[in-house]
Formats: structure tokens, sequence, C-alpha cells
């Protein structure tokens, strides 16, 4: 816990430093979007499953949001440029304070899925639906921050080459929401992140830039965001291949005397469940995520009997086993042990937990679900 909390603020603090000196010129516009105009573009549908977090799932307006710069004698083409991106996306982000995990090397390519680590407990987990010569496009999945898509392109502009990163979004709940549109912390990281990303680019293509960085921001109210029916959500096929991925999702059980401390860290009914499919175990819990594949589940074990001091509020680590317990209710647990240690409160990964305690309504459906 006390790595987390140390990242989160030299992580906020150093992108809050970066952008309180930055002297690249920001030219900043907001407008009311045009609900026809704004909206993101549609996801081929083989790339459709329960996993992906669309922006009609989200929380408050979408935020359709627009970063360009133009750049004068750049020694790379657009294609090139874009080439560059796919092959070493983790180069062009501040690495400082965000870091990249995938689990294969090479350029991205559609259907990977890979984690955009964020300063704070919240990682961004994506998936590639687009990777062609003239566009890289990023969907959210669940555990984002966000709800919706983000978009990197290239392109020539009479005798200038254009790079642009572009976003459709919604928080992904209230918690988010309060961050990102009222307190507007997480406007600004974001804002902070992909400000240097264009400026990679312009590195990267050894060019010039041009009159700074060109910022426009479309707000559509939350209320003219459409709502796209989507697929079960029980029932997904990741890839459009195969037999359908069967999923059971577990809600946890909140105690009265939990309701208060656990709001304080994002964690209420909407945002913390526990869902087991057929090949994965994933846990959200507020700001915090854990997910494991099922055949890393070495036993389940009945337990309970917690001290609220101990347990209500955030995620808690274990200081005798550096179990994690995800606890909204002080009775009647369940306890998984993994074969191999899981990531969830570090998000750098170096702290990992043998096993996860969790308090969900239903305790003897969740172990017959994990077989044990």
């Amino acid at each position: 816990m006390l790595t987390l909390l140390g990242r989160w603020l030299l992580g906020t603090a150093l992108v809050s430093w970066r952008y309180m000196w930055t002297t690249t010129p920001l030219h900043r516009r907001e407008a009311l979007a045009d609900r026809d105009e704004d909206l993101p573009p549609n996801i081929p549908e083989q790339l459709l499953d329960g996993q992906l977090q669309l922006a009609a799932g989200g929380v408050g307006p979408l935020f359709h949001r627009r970063f360009s710069v133009n750049i004068a004698g750049s020694r790379l083409s657009p294609d090139e440029l874009l080439s560059a991106v796919l092959g070493g996306f983790h180069r062009f982000v501040p690495r400082e304070v965000v870091g990249i995990r995938r689990e294969r090397t090479g350029p991205l390519e559609v259907g990977e899925e890979f984690v955009v680590q964020m300063p704070g407990p919240w990682d961004g987990p994506v998936r590639v639906v687009q990777a062609d010569e003239g566009c890289l496009r990023l969907a959210t999945l669940s555990g984002h921050l966000e709800a919706g898509q983000v978009r990197f392109r290239a392109y020539s502009d009479p005798e200038l080459l254009v790079f642009e990163v572009e976003a459709w979004a919604r928080c992904a709940t209230p918690a988010v929401h309060l961050l990102y549109a009222r307190l507007r912390l997480a406007k600004e990281i974001q804002l902070n992140m992909w400000v240097r990303f264009c400026l990679s680019a312009v590195r990267t293509s050894q060019g010039r830039l041009v009159d700074g960085v060109h910022i426009s921001t479309r707000t559509l109210p939350g209320g003219a965001v459409p709502i796209t029916p989507g697929p079960p959500p029980r029932v997904s096929n990741r890839l459009g291949e195969g037999s359908p991925m069967t999923e059971q999702r577990f809600p946890f059980r909140f105690a009265a005397s939990y309701r208060l401390p656990a709001l304080a860290f994002g964690v209420t009914t909407s945002t913390a469940e526990v869902v087991v499919s057929d090949d994965e175990l994933r846990v959200r819990f507020g700001l915090w995520r854990l997910r494991t594949p099922r055949s890393n589940v070495a036993s389940v074990e009945r337990t309970g009997g917690f001290q609220w001091l101990k347990t209500a509020g955030p995620a808690h680590l274990s200081l005798v086993d550096r179990g994690v317990t995800f606890a909204t209710s002080g009775d009647d647990a369940v306890c998984v042990r993994f074969v191999e240690p899981v990531r969830a409160m570090d998000p750098t990964g170096r702290l990992r937990h043998p096993g996860m305690t969790v308090t969900v309504e239903d305790p003897s459906a969740l172990m017959a679900a994990l077989g044990r």
C-alpha cells in the first residue's frame, strides 16, 4: 500500500512539475459537441465482447479530445511515423510516470491487449482494434478509468506532417467522474500524457514543431450519447472464433459500517465485483484490479470474522503473508490461494500476492464456480 501511495504521489508531482514548466505553446479550445460528428467510430464486430468498456456504458458527458502537432522537415513519412508508434509504443509515453505492460514483443497487432500503467492506483487495460499503416486505434477494457477509444494518426497536410491523438471517452465510474470532470485532476494528467506523446512523435520524425500543440475538447452531454446494444454480459466470444466464453459475476456484500469507508476509495456496488470466466479470474474493487488465469487458482476456502479497522475502506495488505483483502463486510468471505503470486495493489508489479480474500454476496457459488 505504501509503495502504491508513493508512486501515486511521486507520479502526480512529476506530471504537475513538467506541466507547470513546459515551454511548448498549448493552444486549447473547448466547445459543445455535435452528436453526429463527435461519436466514436464503430469497433469491428469480431472484437466486441463483454470485456470492452464502451462509451455508451460510461458516466457523465462524452469528451471528444484531439491533440495535434504540425511537423516541418520530417525525415519520416506519415506511414513510417505510424510504424514507429506501432513498433515502439512505450517509447512515446512519459516513461518516468507511465509504464506499458505487454505479454509479447514486436509491433502492436489487432486483438492484442496490454496495460497502460498510470500514476495512481489505476491501470489502463486496452485492446488494439485497428492497426494499419494509417491508424492505430485502442479501445478501453474493464478496469480502465475511462470508457471509450483513442486513435493515433499521421498524415500529410501540404508541406507539413500532421500527427494527432484523438480520444472519445466517458468516465468509467462516478468516482472517476469526480476526479476528471469536477476536480479536473485526472483530466490534466491525461492532457499532459498526450501532449508528451505528440512531442515524442515530433522528435521521432526528426522534424521541427510548428506552432505548439493544438488541443480541442468537444463535450457531448451524457444524455445525448446513444445506448447501443452490446453482447450479453455473461457470454462473450472475444475474437469471434470458437465457442462462446461464459462469465459468472459475483457482487460484493456491503455491510452498513463498511459503505462509507469504501465510498471514500471509489468502492461501490457498481465498481466492485468478482468475475469468473472459462479461463480467467478477475476482481474489480474500486481503483484496484486483480486478474489471473483460472489455472493459477491452487485452493479455495471459507473464512471470515475480520476486524473492521483492518479491513474497511481500500484493499488491504496482510503483513503476515502479503495476501490482499478486498472486504466490504467482516463476515463470511472466500480466501483464494494462487499457484503463482499475482499483482493487485502495486502498479509496478514488484509486490505480488500469494492469495486474496473477497467478501462476495454468495461465497458458496463463487467456490463452486472456481471448481473447489
